[in-house]
């Protein structure tokens, strides 16, 4: 498709849903003419995979055409009332219609939303829950050796290299440099300071995320599964939750896995962790419109919450979490664990991409890879041997790939993949709220917590989450609800799933491809809890409530919550988002899982794996804080053993 149609296809989409305001109305926004959201739009789809990029661009050709079925000119060249009727009567043909223009609405949608002359009549901008009393630290620049100070071709020594730079790779990286041991970290993102995350939040998307945020599960339904990639990992785009995994889960690995797993086993583990993220409950200070709403309904319900543990001690409620924190007031890795590893020696290359683990007589001895360009591309080439081993912390996604490039072969590899679905239920009040000023993650119900269901009170940067939010209150993004996004607030909920995926990679870079489908247990848990969000924000004081189900409009009464649940509805009108995989090269016995209880891999001298993959089972609960007592753990073992 030409360049030139592709702009006027969005151009005519975008216009549609976004018109230009009229004398006769109370509407002051711009129309998204007027803005040129298109160009934005399209720049925002070059950064997408290429696979996305012709998917999309296939679902525009065909948005373009399907008017000619009904004798009437192309989609771009109806009028603005055609054009709408049209996206509507395409919302309504199906779930899986409306699914498929979703990605281009929330394009759309999320470029209005960040032009500057809309931001500022909407007060959307990044402004601080709590205005900042004195001026920030200077900056703190993580030392990484980049591939333009490096020779095309590398070859440097280590005693370990560790693959990866996040939640399992840096405590055990500051664990083994702080015994005097020569450490190297590969990852394949770049460093980066909280100077970058200043930007737009889509235009930070592509700069700290796989995929600029994209990556997805296939099967029923679809699954949007971001994954952070940077130096620091996810904890650079978390929300910043610190929770620790019940105990009940951790006995029932020891039971069904490992022996020596015990919740005991952990505990002191966590205490180092939380004294190093500095990890204590949200202050009410900063917690926002939206905590202060969904604690207003708990409470009318009789039921009880608490704000959340976070890792962020000077927290200003910027609500940029998944975006990167505007103040560092979010301690991820790249804060504390990874300087302290450098400042004991380890040593970190950035844009650094492992291709393959090498072996020599049963033993992993070496990492080759590849260095990665600032567009991207994959460059020169790097060695890194290992006098001692190699760990494996490339998370959930990256090392089932990277493992079976090394020739580990395990029937358990890749496979019982766990995301924990994520969903939630929109409110509207009658009064402002502005739930984008405050804490992101804030408020924590564990009312059905042990039917495996936690229930997050959470709000996005309106242009990231919006899509989610605002525009399933009528199911279609009409402009005229933007004039009430103030008056908005959402609960989240995570189901501690028992449905389990499959991960394949294809070709030379080892693309993911994921496959999951949601299984009637936790989909009967999902629907359950969004019930019980829907009735706590409605005893808020919501005025109407959405549930992301396709096609269900505003439900306004607990009768009809009740009434809307209790269909069956199927995991096709699930809209569904997930943060946490996991379980990819679980630990069990040979067969049973690819690693032992210490993260070894079967077969495998001195291999160890040391991210999210190992968790035999989903955890209920934010991943990161037992991720780290995990990397706690194995690091001693190293220590003892290697």
């Amino acid at each position: 498709m030409h360049p030139t149609e592709l702009h006027a296809i969005v151009a005519a989409a975008a216009d549609a849903l976004l018109p230009p305001g009229s004398a006769a109305s109370d509407d002051a926004l711009p129309g998204a003419e007027e803005l040129d959201v298109a160009t934005r739009v399209l720049a925002l789809l070059g950064h997408l995979p290429i696979v996305h990029q012709r998917l999309l661009r296939a679902g525009l050709w065909l948005l373009e055409r399907v008017p000619w079925l009904r004798l009437q000119p192309r989609f771009s060249r109806l009028d603005r009332t055609q054009r709408a009727a049209w996206l509507q009567t395409l919302e309504n043909v199906s779930p899986l219609t409306a699914r498929c223009l979703l990605p281009i609405k929330m394009l759309v949608m999320g470029a209005y939303l960040e032009a500057p002359t809309v931001a500022q009549l909407l007060d959307v901008g990044n402004g601080q829950k709590v205005p900042l009393a004195e001026p920030l630290p200077p900056v703190q620049h993580l030392p990484v050796q980049r591939p333009e100070a490096l020779p095309r071709q590398f070859h440097a020594e280590f005693d370990v290299v560790v693959i990866g730079s996040g939640a399992g790779a840096a405590p055990l990286a500051r664990t083994l440099a702080g015994a005097g041991w020569a450490v190297a970290l590969v990852e394949e993102g770049d460093s980066h300071t909280r100077d970058e995350f200043t930007a737009r939040p889509l235009d930070r998307m592509p700069l700290l995320y796989r995929d600029a945020g994209a990556t997805v599960t296939l099967g029923n339904p679809v699954v949007l599964l971001p994954i952070g990639r940077a130096v620091g990992g996810t904890t650079v785009v978390n929300s910043g939750t610190c929770l620790r995994t019940p105990d009940r889960v951790v006995a029932g690995w020891q039971e069904s896995f490992a022996s020596g797993l015990s919740p005991e086993a952990l505990a002191a583990y966590y205490g180092e962790v939380e004294h190093t993220l500095e990890v204590a409950p949200a202050s009410w200070s900063v917690m926002g419109g939206n905590a202060a709403t969904i604690r207003r309904g708990v409470e009318a319900l009789g039921l009880a919450g608490r704000p959340l543990p976070r890792n962020a001690p000077q927290c200003h409620g910027a609500g940029q979490c998944a975006a990167g924190c505007p103040t560092d007031a979010k301690r991820g890795v790249h804060l504390n664990y990874l300087p302290q590893a450098v400042q004991a020696g380890a040593t970190i290359f950035a844009r650094a991409r492992a291709d393959v683990v090498i072996r020599e007589g049963g033993r992993a001895v070496a990492v080759q890879g590849r260095f990665r360009a600032t567009d991207g591309t994959l460059g020169g080439h790097f060695e890194l041997r290992a006098r001692r081993g190699v760990v494996v912390a490339a998370g959930a996604i990256g090392t089932p790939g990277l493992l079976r490039a090394s020739g580990v072969s395990s029937a358990a590899l890749g496979r019982h993949l766990r995301i924990h679905p994520a969903t939630g239920v929109t409110g509207r009040f009658p009064h402002e709220i502005r739930a984008w000023r405050g804490v992101l993650q804030s408020y924590l119900i564990e009312t059905l917590a042990e039917d495996g269901v936690l229930m997050e009170a959470t709000f996005p940067p309106p242009s990231l989450g919006y899509a989610e939010a605002g525009m399933t209150l009528d199911g279609h993004g009409r402009k005229e609800l933007l004039g009430h996004i103030g008056q908005l607030a959402t609960l989240g909920l995570l189901v501690s799933d028992t449905s389990e995926g499959r991960l394949l990679h294809i070709g030379r870079d080892r693309s993911p491809l994921l496959f999951y489908n949601l299984n009637d247990a936790d989909r009967y848990r999902t629907l359950r809890g969004m019930k019980l969000a829907a009735e706590i924000l409605l005893a808020a004081g919501a005025t109407e409530v959405v549930p992301m189900l396709e096609g269900v409009g505003p439900l306004r009464s607990r009768a009809e919550v009740a009434a809307c649940f209790s269909r069956d509805w199927p995991a096709s009108r699930l809209q569904l988002s997930a943060y946490h995989p996991m379980g990819t090269a679980r630990i069990g016995k040979p067969g049973q899982g690819v690693v032992d209880g210490w993260g070894a891999v079967h077969g495998v001298q001195r291999l160890v794996v040391c991210d999210a993959c190992v968790f035999p089972t989903s955890l209920t609960v934010n991943p990161q804080v037992t991720i780290m007592a995990f990397a706690h753990r194995a690091a001693e073992r190293i220590l003892e053993t290697w």
